[in-house]
């Protein structure tokens, strides 16, 4: 593996020429973020199905408020 100038995390494999990234900190940092992401999102999404449940339970009871 060669060493990538002016980029210390970066090596190129001279075979393949391929250029791969050595942070595994730097990765393993996005892939947590990317989870965290995920599970806000599920969240919300969770949030809003509450409140489209409670909405739904309170036209439920005005309706049958309105009936008697």
């Amino acid at each position: 593996m060669l060493k990538v100038k002016d980029y210390p995390t970066l090596v190129k494999d001279p075979k393949s020429k391929a250029v791969i990234n050595m942070d595994t900190g730097g990765y393993n940092e996005r892939k947590q973020k990317i989870l965290v992401k995920e599970k806000m999102i599920n969240m919300n999404n969770e949030i809003n199905n509450l409140k489209q449940s409670v909405d739904e339970i309170k036209d439920l009871l005005y309706r049958l408020v309105e009936k008697k």
